[in-house]
């Protein structure tokens, strides 16, 4: 944690935007005394939260900001290693918790070490995500209202609305969208309204520079082309870049090549006669919706347009998943997990900009195409292990005069036992 540390590291970002929050200011002009730079880029929300801490000196502030963090995580890997041992049916002793705890944490341990190193806010997200996984569809409004606590922490976040749409999720759903604006809204209890309508204009200018939309004001984000962004977006706005093509153009490309990757997920999900985007109320695929609700967070990662590999922290849900299912996963199903792990850690821990390889690496956006190898190695596992636990029959695949959809429900089947092997 170093918390003897004498400097403020990234945390005075936070810290003198707190401090213009709480004197009126401008946030998103806020800088630390000597630098001309205005790094604040969040929704107020964030800032409102850190105006207790200014009335510490800045570096007591970040050592304070840094234990948070420290909690926050902890947390976050005991409600994660919960949730994974729940949703596989592992038996939920301290052993099987600790494993998959550690797992995770060894698993995510350079990405840790760079949050807790520059005392970011991605253990806000993890918490809020995993908190909203595991009240999915037991308490479907407080679902909602970690996502939108979230959303306001990270836009990115938002990206669970359309599937909880898909699913027909509507009470979390309706919660998500009402409880963002009310989050968006907060601060103008302590600011005013008009300010606060400000401070969120200017936030949401700032997503406008990344499609090179200019407006007065707002909030200084980087570039789409980015040196640092390993997401595949700013790969292709770099490609663009270099071809004297408007960079913002990526924006169209993107969907396309995300819709590929549905495609191939479809795929699998046929092969395997599991259903895509299971709905609530379907236990037996409690675990697919877990894989699914981790896949979202890699989507913002590999498609966000200002994604560096310490956002890759969020991953650490992801990576418990993954030991959870080495439990559950057998022969050439374990073997195919551990290889996606492997390429995975390879992508993050690949030196940045080290020579002419590292240097090519991190422009092309490997890290993010490793990690969809990894994901679709967790994916493919997962619903491989589904699929041999009840067989062909865990779902109708469609006849020839389409009375039955791959994604339909398993009420006309009996519920499939996943406890076994445990």
């Amino acid at each position: 944690m170093d918390l003897r540390r004498g400097h403020p590291n990234t945390f005075s970002v936070f810290y003198y935007a707190a401090k213009a929050l709480a004197s009126g200011g401008d946030i998103y002009r806020s800088h630390a005394p000597g630098s001309a730079r205005s790094e604040y880029v969040y929704p107020p929300l964030f800032a409102l939260l850190m105006t207790p801490l200014v009335h510490f000196k800045v570096v007591a502030a970040t050592r304070i900001w840094t234990a948070v963090d420290a909690c926050l995580t902890l947390l976050a890997l005991l409600l994660g290693a919960r949730e994974t041992a729940r949703r596989f049916h592992i038996p939920q002793v301290r052993s099987a918790l600790a494993t998959i705890a550690a797992g995770g944490l060894l698993l995510g341990i350079g990405e840790f070490k760079t949050e807790l190193g520059t005392s970011q806010t991605d253990t806000l997200v993890l918490v809020s995500f995993i908190l909203a996984l595991a009240w999915l569809d037991r308490r479907p409004g407080l679902c909602g209202l970690a996502v939108g606590f979230s959303a306001n922490i990270k836009y990115q976040t938002l990206i669970v609305l359309p599937y909880l749409l898909i699913t027909r999720r509507w009470r979390a759903a309706a919660s998500t969208a009402l409880s963002a604006a009310g989050f968006a809204l907060l601060p103008g209890l302590f600011v005013g309204f008009a300010q606060n309508s400000q401070y969120l204009c200017q936030a949401l200018g700032g997503l406008g520079h990344f499609a090179s939309i200019q407006s007065e004001g707002a909030a200084s984000t980087v570039p789409l082309t980015w040196a640092r962004s390993v997401s595949l977006t700013s790969a292709m706005a770099r490609v663009l870049d270099s071809c004297e093509i408007d960079p913002s153009r990526a924006f169209l490309l993107a969907p396309l090549v995300a819709c590929g990757l549905v495609a191939l997920a479809w795929l699998l999900y046929r092969k395997h006669r599991v259903p895509m985007a299971p709905r609530a109320g379907e236990p037996a695929l409690e675990s697919l919706v877990a894989v699914e609700w981790t896949g979202l967070m890699v989507a913002w990662l590999v498609f966000g347009p200002e994604v560096s590999r310490r956002h890759m922290y969020v991953l650490l849900l992801m990576h418990m998943l993954a030991v959870g299912l080495l439990f559950k996963a057998r022969g050439r199903q374990r073997l195919l997990l551990i290889a996606g792990m492997v390429i995975g850690q390879a992508g993050l821990r690949m030196p940045e900009g080290s020579g002419a390889a590292g240097t090519f690496f991190n422009w092309a956006g490997g890290a993010s195409w490793m990690l969809l190898i990894y994901y679709a190695t967790l994916l493919s596992t997962c619903c491989s292990s589904l699929h041999s636990r009840r067989g062909s029959s865990l779902v109708s695949l469609p006849r020839p005069d389409g009375v039955r959809s791959l994604t339909g429900t398993l009420h006309d089947h009996a519920p499939l036992d996943l406890s076994a092997g445990a």
